[in-house]
Parts: structure tokens; sequence; C-alpha cells
């Protein structure tokens, strides 16, 4: 595969978001797990995933080991929201419009944000933030469930939250959740 890819352990080929037909993730009858992992002001240069001789990030090396790495990645905008609205719809700056945290803007009805179309293919969807920038206040929902790891921390609830997320979940959600 060309170092201008993404890469797996043993490539899958493309990956289309499809309820079926050949070449899609279905075509097996396994659904994926689908984790998005979004660290900002991390700088890919210095992560060992990507070629970074020190061991800076050993349990991220491990998760980018068993999952689908991108080596070519480029950053739509310059800042947290509209950088994360692009990763949301697909779309560039000038056609989401979701720029900054004071203007009143959200994604038009007819944009379809990547919770928008797994829901629509049978995935539950939740968001885990700790980034006070990538929350629904700032435009940036569209998930079933959407928790901000500050109130969940802080609470003295989390031993209850963990396992009520575990006990009434599926899927996903039970292993996010461990």
């Amino acid at each position: 595969m060309k170092d201008d890819q993404a890469s797996r352990g043993s490539s899958p080929g493309p990956i289309e978001l499809s309820k079926g037909g050949k070449g899609s993730v279905f075509d097996s009858g396994h659904r994926p797990n689908i984790i998005i992992l979004i660290l900002d002001a991390v700088r890919a240069k210095n992560v060992s995933a990507y070629g970074y001789p020190v061991k800076t990030t050993p349990r991220l090396d491990a998760f980018a080991a068993e999952s689908v790495l991108f080596r070519r990645a480029f950053s739509p905008a310059t800042w947290t929201i509209p950088t994360h609205a692009s990763m949301l719809s697909g779309l560039y700056l000038s056609q989401h419009r979701i720029e900054n945290v004071e203007a009143d803007r959200c994604f038009n009805e007819a944009i379809v944000t990547l919770p928008k179309a797994l829901r629509s293919i049978g995935y539950c969807t939740a968001a885990f933030s700790q980034n006070m920038l990538f929350s629904p206040n700032h435009h940036l929902g569209g998930f079933e469930e959407f928790y901000e790891i500050e109130g969940i921390l802080n609470s003295r609830s989390l031993a209850r939250f963990v396992q009520r997320i575990s006990d009434a979940s599926t899927g996903f959600r039970r292993k996010a959740a461990r």
C-alpha cells in the first residue's frame, strides 16, 4: 500500500457506508465498530505510530496497529470548530459555514453529517468529548448521545454512569464505556 494512503495490518480495501453490496463493510454480515479519535493540537510528527523515534504514544500506537491509520490527512481549517464541522460533514468551511463560536450557524438540514449517515444504516452514535469546542453548543451535535467528559469525571456518579452505559447499551457503547 502506498505511504499516502490509509494502512492496516490486512488491507480491507475501500470502506463505503452502505447497507450492503459487493465491496461494502457488510459483505461478511459483520458491522465494524467505528471510532474516530480526535486529538486537538497533537502533531503527527510527534506520534510514534507516524514514525517519531521516541515512544511518546504507546497506547495510541497499539490502537493504531489494530485500526485504520491515515498517513496523509489535511486540515481544512486552522482551528477546532470549522475543522470538526468538516470532519462531520465532509465539506469545506466555505460549504458548511460553521466557523466560529459567536455565529449562530448550524448545519443546513440538507447536509448529511457522519452521525446522521451512520444512524441511517443502523448504527448507534455517541460522542465523548473533553474539548469544550467540540460540543452541541458549538453546532457539532447530531449524535444520539453526547457526553462531556469533564462533567462525567467531576461527578460522584461516575461508577453509576459507566454501569448504566454498559447495562443499557449494545455493541460499541459497551466497549466505549470500558
